[in-house]
């Protein structure tokens, strides 16, 4: 499946700004324009297209994110408080695709916080330091003095002032070269960044097969970590459950992992979801039932952006639809539903039941049959899916 590698650049930026949304400072676009300045040093370097490609998607992924542990330091001092985190620079370097991973290009984002006298948070030093990780650096650093609206006289002698201390003189003398081109500031706006990353980026397709699935499915599952660890495992665990339902109605493999990358993301629109509505234990107001109920749509409105995966989209944002249209957000009915959207409805309530949530414990397998059997009487759920679900679940419970 061939997809457009600047959907796919859209669509992981705009999640980070989901995960963003509701941090101090909210959405920075950090990411984005990161990458743009760092492909704009890269092309004026004249490097090969396969480094240009390399660090448009390093640079792209390189603040996906934290660990848990740390989000709630950035919910107290917004998002730029990760550029004092080394532990950042681990977790993402562990998930990063191994089809980006080609000896060469191998711990650029590890490296990306290195400082060229060696005052890093590893202590690399001069050309020990990967040329991408020294430009993503510097590109990093102008990001932010642009977003903190220093000008840019200051920020070019800001670079000045750190050369031979956080970068090398070579890549002092290109950034002052580059930031001298034409419109190179106002570039950097929001409302214009999509057209400028989409201009240097081109038509270029990536075949998306299902080991590119499931690599794509691994950032995912971390930035869902970084926001909240039980949304992640819920998410996890759906994806389990996943692919063993697409071997039980023998989905082929690229549709399997479809399906697994489906269930993977169907939660991704809670990133938009305060923490407090989702770790809330006990219940909800109407006005976060209103809030948590708008998931599904963020969903959708994310996975719409990348074009050739419709059916994913379908798939991910249907998940609390019900055959007999009580469902949300659309209220859409049976006819309305394929399949695959069904039964990724009735995984979804099977996890849900069967883990411990923050308002109640993990109930027992034969209360989840009664419950579910009970929404198959109300015209809710597929009864076909929910026997067989069933029957398959209860045989791995009792292995």
């Amino acid at each position: 499946m061939l997809i457009r590698k600047i959907d796919l650049i859209n669509v992981l930026t705009d999640t980070l700004d989901y995960l963003e949304t509701n941090l101090p400072d909210g959405p920075t676009n950090h990411s984005k324009r990161t990458t743009l300045i760092a492909l704009k040093i890269a092309s004026f370097l004249g490097l090969e297209n396969k480094d240009v490609s390399a660090i448009c998607s390093f640079a792209l992924i390189h603040d996906c994110a934290t660990s848990s542990e740390e989000f709630p330091l950035l919910e107290i001092h917004g998002r730029d408080i990760i550029e004092k985190s080394k532990s950042h620079c681990i977790i993402i370097e562990n998930i990063i695709p191994q089809s980006l991973l080609r000896g060469e290009f191998e711990n650029i984002i590890l490296y990306h916080h290195e400082n060229w006298d060696g005052s890093g948070f590893f202590g690399k030093k001069g050309n020990e330091i990967p040329l991408l990780s020294q430009i993503i650096k510097l590109a990093n650093d102008i990001e932010i003095l642009y977003r903190e609206n220093v000008n840019p006289i200051d920020i070019c002698e800001f670079v000045k002032n750190k050369e031979n201390i956080y970068y090398s003189p070579y890549l002092v003398k290109a950034f002052n070269e580059v930031q001298n081109m034409p419109l190179f500031y106002q570039t950097l706006k929001a409302n214009l960044m999509n057209d400028q990353l989409k201009a240097i980026v081109g038509n270029r397709v990536i075949d998306m097969d299902s080991s590119s699935f499931s690599e794509l499915a691994t950032i995912f599952k971390s930035i869902l970590n970084t926001k909240s660890p039980f949304t992640n495992v819920h998410s996890s665990e759906v994806a389990s459950l996943a692919a063993i339902m697409a071997d039980h109605y023998n989905f082929d493999s690229e549709k399997k992992e479809k399906f697994i990358f489906a269930a993977i993301i169907h939660d991704v629109g809670k990133l938009l979801v305060p923490n407090y509505i989702l770790d809330k234990k006990g219940p909800l107001t109407k006005a976060e039932v209103f809030i948590i109920k708008k998931h599904p749509i963020h969903t959708e409105r994310l996975l719409k952006k990348v074009s050739g995966i419709e059916d994913i989209c379908s798939w991910a944002s249907q998940h609390h639809e019900k055959l007999n249209g009580t469902g949300y957000p659309y209220g859409l009915e049976e006819s309305d539903l394929c399949f695959e959207s069904q039964l990724l409805s009735v995984l979804d309530i099977y996890e849900a039941l069967s883990a411990d949530r923050p308002y109640r414990r993990a109930l027992s397998f034969e209360k989840i049959s009664e419950i579910m059997r009970n929404m198959v009487i109300m015209g809710e759920l597929n009864s076909n899916i929910v026997e067989t679900t069933l029957d398959i679940f209860n045989l791995k419970k009792d292995a």
